[in-house]
């Protein structure tokens, strides 16, 4: 536990060490890239100042050229002047100095043009010249400028040499922080690898074990997706099966109904035409049997009043006569009644019901 609390203290030290190492790197970082930038725009402004110092310098030669070529002139037409005087007794000789100072004066007047351009010229910088005295003047304030600008311009020199040296030595300090940055950070990694062998061996064990159940995973995956689709395609099959099939009982069980619901109608037809049947028949009998005692009575009375003596000296055989007689009139009357069949009119006698009844059925049916 010691060891586990030591080396967990050890990893978090080194990681405060190195936050705060990248602070300080990214903060001298940025340090670095404004003086570069500072760096940039000073040598920007020094060499504004060293265009403007080699113009005025140039514009000084030329004046010194012309206030030159002015001296040379005026030299050069003094002496002319004093030839043409020691001259002045031959006509030839007046000729070629006539001629030398037509020459001599164009000379001039080129010289003059001339100093009148670079007079434009150094108008344009707002210096004036009208005369000898006024270009000397302009020359020592020129001087005097260019001095200023010289001591201005060693001045920025010292200060660029200065900021140099500033940047020179931060550019130092940070080499020397990031080889120390380096140093840490190889430091960490060799007793990363030292005290960490083992650890990495059982991670990179444990990896090839995660790669292995995870392509065991994949193919299991693949394989019940596969199952899946399979069990997919089929429920649906199943279920479009299904659907035929209740379709086909429904039908089925509608032309049941159907029948089932004709059957009872026939049924009911049928029980309708049994119940009138039995109604009509019951109705017949009973006309029947109450024509059949009527007659009897009739038959009785006729009797008695035929045999009236016989029926008195012999009572109980009379009763048996009359049974006898009542049975075979009622016979002989339910023997001549017939009755009809409602689907195709056949008669029967109406002692012969039942075999009515089961032509009723098939008849009917």
């Amino acid at each position: 536990m010691a060891e586990m609390a030591s080396s967990k203290y050890k990893v978090s030290l080194k990681k405060k060490l190195s936050s705060e190492l990248s602070v300080v790197v990214s903060s001298l970082r940025k340090e670095r890239g404004h003086l570069k930038q500072t760096l940039a725009e000073l040598s920007c402004q020094h060499a504004q100042l060293y265009r403007l110092v080699e113009r005025v310098l140039s514009l000084e030669t030329v004046r010194q050229g012309s206030c030159q070529h002015h001296e040379v002139k005026d030299q050069r037409t003094a002496s002319a002047s004093e030839r043409c005087s020691e001259r002045g007794g031959s006509l030839a000789e007046g000729g070629g100095i006539t001629c030398e100072v037509e020459q001599l004066r164009s000379q001039i007047a080129n010289m003059s043009a001339r100093c009148q351009r670079l007079e434009k010229k150094v108008a344009g910088k707002k210096y004036l010249m009208p005369n000898s005295q006024g270009s000397t003047t302009s020359v020592e304030e020129l001087q005097h400028l260019l001095r200023d600008a010289l001591e201005k311009n060693k001045h920025w020199l010292e200060y660029d040499q200065h900021r140099e040296a500033y940047v020179r030595g931060i550019l130092d300090r940070m080499l020397w922080l990031e080889k120390q940055l380096n140093e840490a950070n190889q430091a960490r990694s060799m007793e990363h690898k030292e005290d960490h062998s083992d650890e990495k061996k059982e991670l990179v064990e444990m990896q090839e074990l995660y790669e292995t159940f995870l392509h065991k995973a994949k193919d299991d995956l693949e394989e019940l997706r596969k199952e899946v689709d399979l069990t997919h395609k089929s429920l649906v099959e199943m279920r479009e099966m299904s659907l035929l099939e209740d379709h086909c009982c429904f039908e089925n069980e509608d032309q049941q109904l159907r029948e089932l619901q004709c059957r009872l109608d026939v049924v009911k037809r049928r029980s309708a035409n049994y119940e009138l049947q039995a109604n009509l028949i019951q109705k017949c009998m009973l006309n029947r049997h109450h024509e059949d005692q009527e007659r009897i009575a009739d038959l009785e009375r006729q009797r008695e009043q035929e045999d009236p003596p016989s029926c008195e000296e012999a009572q109980p055989p009379s009763q048996l006569s009359r049974q006898n007689v009542a049975s075979s009139s009622c016979s002989s009357f339910l023997n001549e009644s017939f009755l009809e069949c409602p689907g195709c009119l056949a008669e029967y006698p109406a002692s012969h019901y039942r075999e009515l009844m089961n032509h009723m059925e098939i008849c009917l049916d």
